[in-house]
């Protein structure tokens, strides 16, 4: 009989901490001023008052969709900003924003909630209608499968385009990706989350033939998006886009966009790589006017030197990828290359130099 009664007892118990979580979609989220202050004061108190991470995304979630002004002003303005969370940070402060506000503002609390989730860039497709303004939504892996969010719309809505109505939606909060791709096209065809993703022109045009769907493990792919830097993703999108089917204009434009953004990321490496190059350069050419001082081994010397040369071909190389996707770098990269030409004609005076001279010095 005592098995019986404990059994029955914490049965009741865990029934009532199920019941404690659950939360009323009709209503929003109130948090306390205090918790305001920064992204993960923010992240904190709704993680304290929640523990699922179902119910901490809709504290967050209709926290955002109801205190965030969506401001029409600035529709057609791009707000930059030197760091990732910085936009997010400015709407939290400021309390208004379009769908890039809305988006980072969510992301980048559920990330201090220790939950995967990504900011998704695309376009809106309603009523079989492409809107070519763009739009930013955000996307979460929760216990290994993804949901797709967009507290913008779960906001409000847009009267005839030229009146925002602010209203709490839960339709679009936690939707299935299947689902969301009817209305929400990612730029990147990798956020679609789909392992059959489907062609840009499949979503705009539904009656229309197209081609065979191919597999691609999204897992497999997000997997490998997490583990790589800058460059390697915007090469990995470029690529992913240009293999999605017939491009519209916007998707066009998109390309543009991310070619560019990798033209300049690039760029900006190998100068990084070139700085690092020529500081290694320098200390080579004060040893030599130094008189071979302090005492370094004739091996150290032609590693040195072989370590720098064997970086130039490789710089070089990466820099005429940059001027052969856009000429707008073509004096920068043109300049650098003179400079690797120079430092290999310096490493050869340094080799010599070393046959002829180390032996001398170093008596």
């Amino acid at each position: 009989m005592k098995k019986y009664w404990i059994v029955v007892f914490l049965s009741v118990v865990l029934s009532m901490a199920g019941k404690a979580e659950q939360i009323d979609r009709r209503i929003m989220v109130e948090l306390p001023a205090d918790s305001l202050t920064s992204l993960s004061l923010m992240a904190q108190c709704i993680s304290h008052r929640y523990h699922k991470p179902d119910t901490r995304l809709w504290g967050l979630y209709s926290w955002v969709a109801t205190h965030i002004r969506y401001d029409m002003s600035a529709r057609d303005q791009q707000m930059r900003m030197p760091k990732e969370d910085d936009l997010a940070l400015w709407t939290l402060q400021n309390r208004r924003g379009v769908c890039a506000n809305f988006a980072q503002l969510f992301a980048a609390v559920a990330r201090r909630m220790h939950i995967e989730t990504y900011a998704v860039s695309g376009y809106i497709v309603t009523f079989d209608n492409i809107r070519d303004d763009g739009h930013e939504w955000c996307a979460c892996i929760i216990d290994g499968k993804p949901y797709i969010f967009d507290p913008t719309w779960g906001g409000g809505y847009m009267l005839n385009n030229q009146q925002y109505v602010s209203r709490l939606d839960d339709q679009f909060f936690m939707v299935a990706p299947e689902k969301m791709i009817l209305t929400h096209v990612p730029e990147d065809p990798l956020f679609q989350f789909l392992n059959y993703p489907k062609y840009y022109d499949e979503i705009d045009n539904p009656g229309k033939d197209r081609p065979v769907p191919v597999y691609r493990s999204w897992r497999d792919s997000l997997w490998a998006y997490n583990r790589q830097d800058s460059i390697a993703r915007l090469e990995g999108e470029l690529r992913r886009m240009r293999d999605n089917g017939f491009a519209n204009d916007w998707i066009q434009q998109e390309i543009k966009r991310v070619q560019y953004n990798y033209q300049v990321c690039l760029y900006n490496k190998q100068n990084d790589r070139m700085n690092g190059l020529v500081t290694r350069l320098n200390f080579l050419v004060n040893y030599f006017n130094n008189g071979y001082k302090p005492h370094r081994s004739r091996q150290w010397l032609n590693t040195e030197i072989a370590k720098i040369r064997g970086e130039i071909p490789d710089i070089t190389e990466k820099l005429e990828i940059v001027n052969s996707i856009s000429d707008t770098m073509s004096v920068g990269v043109d300049q650098m290359i003179k400079g690797l030409n120079s430092a290999s004609d310096q490493l050869d005076l340094m080799q010599k130099s070393i046959e002829q001279n180390y032996n001398r010095y170093n008596q």
